[in-house]
């Protein structure tokens, strides 16, 4: 940065002059080195996202950037529609600046979020200040000043506060507020050119915030609040007052002047997770130099070009620097400021988005798998902050595998990039995929044969098939071979998952040889809105520990029936003859080519091993097996995983048959109404046993199929089987039906034929009674007689009755009743309510489950809705007494039932009596019937007629008067004896009349 301090003039000058000096001496030995101009390195950019067109400045307000104020000659600018350049202008102290819109593209703060950019600080001849990532919670007018307005660059990069100022608050203030900021400082406002201890009067040139303080080399990166006091330091008195800046995490680096373009630019990485814990407190990560332009990263410092080297740091970032109130967003972006002071061709630098929030938010990863035996090579993460993301793999199972560093020669091996598409403003479409191919394993070139798949989320598959590579070279001129294809699917939100397959095949170790590098294999993910480097990660072919050999011991090729398991054999045999623990043991085979779940054989003896096949299809099959010891241990204690040779079995299946044979005619007769029963037996033709619970009957009557799973646990090598086929599922006549049989692995047996035939028998039905008569209170009884004409025996269960009531649409009814007879008694009612008043016509007819039908029989029914009956006793007695010579009035015995039901009817009910006589003496009782009313009024029931009881009112439902149970003892129908009265057995007759009215 560019010094500006005030001291006494004359002490000044001479220490601009020579830093100045010292400046340009540092970038002229810089220069003698290598010489490359903007415009090669700009011709080798990285390819980034599209957010402009070629030449257009970059302030439409629906843009994804827009710019942020700047000085006189460095409008930021757009070149092939991706490179951002800022401040290339030949002004000392031009100042630029580029932000996110915040309306389409900004971080999230409640989001995990990742922003990816290449960055390139200027050639031999040609550099900024520095360049700073900032993150801010304002507008796009955010820019250091002079607290007047005024634009202020050089040692701020007009992100900074304004050091001239009294107090470290007031410098604050003049910085961009509500901000984080990422410096890449080129240009450190010291003499110095390396870490000095001394601490000199420099705005960046000591720390005296880290421990053990420290002195800052020319090019550094580091990280601050700009507008936070506690971000700068007041040094010296009023008369020699300078600032500090509090770098955090200040790291030298050569991110400027490299060696070649290629070189000069910089990956820059910022993963950003929200807080977890209730707090204001989230996690930033950020990483520079992560991968080069080939998106390889450097491991071996030895290796690592200067100014590639990593730099990562995980921080705490505060929330409440940003003073957010009611939103969630913050807009990031660079800022710059050119220093022509020391390079006459100005500064020119540039920023290429690989990718932002606002477009695209995906997860990737790259990793490998051994399947021969079973294990992963995957890249170990370790930084174990709460940023860090976890590994994504393809499969659970993938996931489960244990993690190696080495494999063996010949192991099959698949090579898995992955990208998960997990939000963004837009979707991954139309991308192409370029993979680079590493010496030592061999991939297919043969266009007929599958070099790799890739597989969806939503479950569809794109088939890579062999193609020649293409050579190139990486930024290091070592020579590369690559493939390329166009993924057939976009990747969004609903299929957000791309897994790409390559399969390949570790090398031989040659004779001597002890083992063999593979490099790392790069794939470049490449769309319009999206970017992703994807590296594997490096690794040996080692030759194992020791040898491991399987023999055949099981009859090969062998037979089987379809159906029946086929058994497979092995001993297996280590090199160095150590024991073996079948425990250890993963046994892997293939059937036809596809691969099944590894097994292991604890049941056999150490040392051999069988696989039962089950479900193996009719036909020829071919058997591939090795086996997999993963926990191998060498006599001399050398852990490694050990795979054996491959065995190769062909089994032959032939096709199991299940049989079935008739127990019945071909001709069945149905009987009466009755179901249809077809006998039978089943079988394997191999005479296998089974449990007939495993079968299936299939009957199809008339093209109509049904089943029945048959029922038996025990063991069997023939089963009986009966077919029942219901009478409703029959037709009168020809029944063709067929037969067959199938078992729990779907196997079906022969078909066998029938013919049911039902007769055309007729159905009668004979009515009890055709005229009907009921009142409108109860119901109407219909009854009658089924059978059929030839006598066939049937249930009335088996009829239904189908019914008209004054040639209405008809109805059915069906009967119950189990018992099987040649001819069956049916009720049917109806009551007065539902048929109404009035005279109706009721058709029935009869139909079986054949679907035969009676003749209807027509019922007359009369509903009607008046009515009076009198419920009364065949006899009545009074209480005996002796004779005596008084008059005596005699009180009824025993209970009188006396009831007149009426319905819709007024009533008088009256009685007379006969004279009572003793029919063995021959004479008359002197005395006879009375009815003394409630008041006591007496009349005799033999002179006249007697009205005893009636009833006025009218009512549509039925009343039910109980006459004699309204009166007491001493009232209603009495026997008056006279005195002396002869002794006997005296009968007589009551005449009730009842009459509908009253009187």
């Amino acid at each position: 940065m560019k010094n500006n301090k005030g001291i006494v003039p004359v002490i000044i000058f001479a220490f601009v002059f020579f830093v100045a000096l010292l400046g340009l001496n540092t970038t002229r030995v810089d220069a003698t080195d290598w010489y490359y101009t903007d415009d090669q390195a700009l011709a080798v950019a990285p390819d980034g996202i599209n957010i402009g067109s070629l030449g257009s400045n970059i302030v439409n307000p629906n843009g994804l950037f827009v710019a942020g104020k700047y000085t006189t000659g460095a409008l930021p600018t757009i070149e092939d529609g991706h490179i951002v350049r800022l401040a290339s202008s030949g002004t000392d102290n031009a100042t630029a600046a580029i932000w996110s819109n915040n309306t389409v593209n900004y971080l999230d703060v409640n989001q995990k979020q990742t922003i990816s950019m290449w960055i390139y600080m200027g050639s031999s001849n040609s550099a900024s200040q520095g360049l700073v990532f900032v993150l801010q919670n304002g507008d796009e007018n955010a820019i250091a000043t002079d607290g007047k307005g005024k634009i202020i660059g050089g040692e701020t990069i007009g992100v900074w506060g304004d050091d001239s100022k009294s107090t470290s608050k007031a410098v604050a203030a003049t910085a961009i507020q509500n901000s984080w900021a990422l410096e890449f400082d080129t240009l450190k406002n010291d003499g110095t050119v390396d870490n000095t201890t001394t601490k000199g009067n420099y705005f960046d040139g000591y720390q005296t915030n880290w421990v053990p303080q420290k002195g800052l080399g020319i090019r550094h990166i580091a990280w601050g609040y700009p507008g936070d006091p506690n971000t700068y330091t007041q040094m010296g008195n009023v008369l020699s007052r300078y600032y500090l800046q509090n770098h955090q995490d200040p790291e030298d680096s050569e991110i400027r002047n490299n060696k070649t373009p290629q070189l000069a630019w910089h990956h820059v990485l910022v993963q950003y997770t929200p807080p977890t814990d209730g707090t204001k407190i989230a996690t930033l990560k950020y990483q520079i130099n992560d991968k080069n332009l080939n998106g390889i990263t450097y491991t071996n410092p030895a290796n690592t070009p200067v100014g590639q080297g990593q730099i990562s740091k995980t921080i705490k970032l505060n929330l409440d620097e940003f003073h957010m109130v009611d939103t969630n967003k913050l807009r990031f972006g660079f800022v710059t400021t050119s220093a022509t002071e020391n390079f006459n061709e100005g500064a020119n630098t540039s920023v290429v988005f690989e990718s932002i929030p606002g477009l695209v938010q995906a997860d990737t990863n790259a990793y490998l798998t051994d399947k021969t035996n079973s294990s992963k090579i995957i890249e170990t993460d370790t930084d174990k902050t709460s940023n860090s993301t976890p590994s994504m793999f393809a499969n659970e199972t993938d996931q489960g595998l244990v993690s190696k560093d080495t494999v063996h020669p010949n192991d099959d091996l698949s090579f898995k990039y992955l990208v998960n598409y997990k939000a963004g403003r837009v979707n991954i479409d139309n991308a192409n995929v370029t993979i680079s191919l590493p010496d030592n394993v061999k991939f297919t070139t043969d266009p007929t044969k599958k070099l790799g798949v890739v597989k969806y989320s939503d479950g569809s598959t794109q088939d890579i098939y062999g193609q020649t590579p293409v050579a190139s070279t990486d930024s290091d001129s070592n020579p590369v071979n690559s493939i390329s294809f166009k993924l057939n699917e976009d990747l969004d939100i609903n299929n957000p998952l791309a897994s790409i397959e390559l399969y390949g095949q570790a090398a031989d170790i040659a004779t001597g040889g002890k083992s063999l590098h593979v490099g790392a294999s790069h794939a470049q993910v490449q769309s319009d809105q999206f970017i992703a480097d994807l590296v594997t990660k490096e690794f040996d072919i080692v030759a194992p520990a020791d040898t491991l050999k399987i023999t055949k011991t099981s009859e090969d090729p062998s037979t089987s029936y379809l159906g029946q398991t086929a058994t497979l054999t092995a001993n297996m045999e280590f090199g160095s003859k150590q024991p073996i623990d079948n425990n250890d043991m993963d046994i892997h085979y293939a059937i036809d080519g596809t691969d099944q779940s590894v097994w292991k054989d604890t049941l056999s003896d150490n040392g051999s091993f069988a696989i039962n096949l089950k479900g193996l299809t009719a036909g020829t099959h071919t058997i591939t097996v090795y086996v997999v010891d993963p926990n191998y241990v060498s006599s001399d204690g050398v852990a490694d995983t050990i795979t054996s040779n491959k065995l190769t079995y062909t089994v032959n299946v032939d096709e199991k048959k299940l049989q079935i044979a008739s127990d019945s005619d071909p001709t069945v007769k149905a009987i009466g109404n009755a179901d249809v029963g077809i006998d039978g037996t089943h079988s394997y033709n191999d005479n296998s046993s089974f449990k007939n619970q495993t079968m299936t009957l299939h009957t199809v009557v008339n093209g109509t199929e049904k089943t029945q799973q048959l029922s038996g646990t025990d063991d069997i090598t023939s089963g009986k089987f009966t077919s029942n086929i219901k009478a409703s599922d029959l037709n009168v006549g020809d029944n063709p039906v067929k037969i067959f049989m199938t078992d729990s692995s779907n196997l079906k047996s022969n078909e066998l034929d029938f013919n049911v035939q039902v007769p055309k028998t007729t159905l009668k039905l004979t009515p009890d009674l055709t005229d009907i008569t009921a009142l409108y209170t109860d119901s109407a009884t219909l009854g009658g007689t089924i059978s059929y004409s030839d006598n066939a025996i049937f249930k009335n269960s088996d009829i239904t009755l189908s019914i008209s009531i004054d040639n209405g649409a008809p109805y059915t009814y069906k009967l119950t009743g189990d018992d099987s007879a040649t001819t069956n008694k049916f009720v049917y009612q109806k009551t007065g309510e539902e048929l109404g008043v009035g005279d109706h016509t009721v058709k029935i007819t009869a139909t079986d489950g054949y679907g035969r039908s009676s003749d209807p029989v027509t019922y007359n029914v009369t509903i009607i809705n008046k009515s009076l009956k009198l419920d009364s006793d065949k006899g009545y007695s009074f209480q005996s007494i002796n004779t005596s010579p008084e008059t005596r009035i005699l009180p009824r015995s025993g209970d009188w039932n006396l009831k007149v039901e009426s319905i819709n009817s007024k009533w008088m009910l009256s009685a007379q009596c006969t004279e009572l006589t003793d029919t063995i003496n021959k004479r008359d009782l002197a005395g006879g019937l009375i009815y003394t009313n409630k008041d006591g009024a007496i009349q005799s029931l033999e002179d006249s007629q007697v009205l005893l009881a009636s009833d006025k009112t009218i009512s549509q439902n039925k009343e039910v008067t109980d006459v004699a149970g309204q009166w007491s003892k001493d009232n209603g129908i009495l026997l008056k004896v006279m005195p002396s009265p002869l002794a006997g057995s005296y009968t007589g007759t009551i005449s009730w009349s009842l009459t509908d009215s009253v009187q």
